[in-house]
Parts: C-alpha cells; structure tokens; sequence
C-alpha cells in the first residue's frame, strides 16, 4: 500500500485563502502546540466522571447514575466536585460523549375496575403537600419474565416521593398490594417520627390513602383495613393517569430504570418473581437513599423528609 505523502501547511493556508479563509501557518502552529486551556482540562476532567458512569463493572453493570438524563447529571456533578457547572456544559459534553439517560416507554393500564362502592377523590390532582404523610399513593404494574408475569405494587409519600412500602408477586391479587400496605406502615413505624394509627383518629389527622379504581383498592376488605389503620381511602378514576400521576410517574420510573434489559440494577435475566423482587430491592434502595428528585428539592427522598423534620424541631425551639 502506498504511503499518502502530508501536504505543507502553507500550501494549505495558500488554498483556505484563495477560498476567502484566512488561517496562517503560524497560528496553526501555535495552536497546536499551546498548552490546554482550563476549559478543556475541566471538560476532560467532568468526561472522565461521565464515563465512569457509564462502565460496566466485573457483573456488567453500569452505575445507577448512568439513568440520568442533563438535568440530573449537571446537580450530581454540583455535588460531587464541580459546584460551579453551568448546565449548558453539561449538555454539551453528554451530546459528545452520546450519553442521553433513560427514556420512559408508554405506559400500558393494568387496572381492572372494581365492583364495590368507590371512595370520593380527597386529593383532586393535588399533587404537592407540605409535609410527610400528609397523602400516601399506590399503584401497582406488571415485569415480564421468563416465566410469565410479575407483579409489583408501591406505596409511596407525596411529600418528597419517599417509597415507603413494596411487593412483588406472580399474581396481582389482594395480598400483594397488602403486603405493600403492612410495609409501608412499618416503615413509618420504625422511623424517629412515627406515624399515628389506629381507627380513633380525627380524619384531619389520618394520612390520606389515593390510588386508582382498581378492584384490589376499593375491596371492601382493603377498604376495612385502611379504617383500621387510621388511613382515609381515596380514589380516583380508573384509567386516567392524572387523577393518580404521581404513583403513574413512579410506575415509569421503575420500567425505565430498574427492569428493563439494560438496567444497571439487573445481573441477568428475570426468570420470575425472584428475580424480580431482587431486582426491586435493590432499586428502591438507591431510589429513597441516592437519586435525585427534583419534588425534594434535587435530594434523595430520605434526606429531603430528614431535613423537614430538622427545620421543623429548629422552628419549634426557637419559638
């Protein structure tokens, strides 16, 4: 093969300037010889992070961060060594680097509406409170596995998305969703600001209970054990996505992020349920101590409800 011979630069700049470019031999010089400016160091420093994120380790998977898309990654670089980061370089260096974060797919409706009498809709696409277990929201959807279907229900608070309880199951019956219900006061039960229970309680002090019209929420059964618990059922309608957005929103968050194919949170196939329920763990792990939201203020759930209750005991001592 013959060997292409390198042609002068001043016959290139000759050329670029019979074209109307003026660019001499000595600027091309200089500038291939200068030192890196500050701004290209940062951007090599800010991509090595990037990368990072994105390889796989000795399981193949990559870092959970890996899911963010711009806005996410431009906070986790302020709090993790570029405080100063304009987002716009953020974005610049991810179109580089063909880095775009997870895309949520469509969601599909899984409900199947219930035949006993409805509760009245208390939240009214009021999605914003101003205090942990104020409203609590559910939902459940399916995983495809090997095997067939698996089942995953939530229980998470509105004040900062904090998921409070879970469960998986090959079936979408009542005990998954009660499983999820029994974790979710547990949670609250263990923490330093328990949760007042018990079917005493005034109604303006209950935790408000919404989810959809599906029949394994508005069972008379399920329904019973919300009255015992001291928490007011509330539903809206079945297969509107906005009358229960926030438990919709978290739905797509784990399909994007925890159960499909390339997952982070996944070392192989889902088989069935098992592999399912590990995979959830896993997730919610990360989702409450780690990932960034932007309803708790760009903090992870548990921190965001942890500082509430600090400002809060701070106020009442210096009242």
């Amino acid at each position: 093969m013959q060997q292409q011979k390198s042609i002068p630069i001043e016959r290139t700049c000759l050329a670029l300037s019979q074209a109307g470019i003026r660019f001499s031999a000595r600027a091309y010089r200089n500038a291939r010889h200068r030192a890196a400016s500050r701004r290209e160091v940062q951007d090599e420093q800010i991509k090595d992070k990037l990368r990072a994120l994105h390889t796989e380790d000795e399981q193949g998977r990559k870092a959970p961060e890996s899911l963010y898309g711009v806005r996410k990654i431009w906070v986790w670089l302020q709090n993790n060594g570029f405080p100063d980061i304009a987002r716009c370089t953020v974005e610049r260096l991810m179109k580089e680097l063909g880095y775009q974060g997870g895309r949520r797919g469509k969601g599909t409706v899984t409900t199947r509406a219930g035949r006993d009498k409805k509760a009245d809709d208390l939240v009214n696409r009021q999605f914003t409170v101003e205090a942990p277990d104020r409203v609590w929201v559910v939902d459940f959807t399916y995983v495809r596995t090997n095997s067939g279907f698996s089942y995953t229900a939530f229980i998470s608070d509105l004040f900062a998305a904090r998921i409070l309880g879970w469960a998986t199951s090959s079936r979408a019956n009542q005990n998954l969703v009660d499983q999820a219900l029994l974790m979710a006061i547990q949670t609250r039960a263990s923490q330093d600001h328990p949760l007042l229970v018990g079917p005493d309680l005034p109604e303006e002090m209950k935790v408000i209970h919404h989810g959809d019209a599906g029949s394994v929420y508005t069972s008379g059964e399920y329904t019973q054990t919300l009255e015992l618990e001291g928490l007011r059922p509330s539903i809206g309608t079945i297969g509107d996505a906005y009358d229960n957005a926030a438990a919709e929103s978290l739905i797509g968050l784990y399909k994007t992020e925890a159960t499909r194919p390339d997952s982070p949170f996944r070392t192989g196939p889902l088989n069935d349920a098992s592999d399912v329920e590990y995979v959830t763990a896993s997730w919610v792990h990360w989702y409450n101590a780690e990932r960034i939201h932007t309803k708790a203020g760009n903090m992870a759930p548990i921190k965001a409800e942890n500082q509430y209750y600090q400002n809060s005991a701070q106020h009442r001592a210096a009242a």
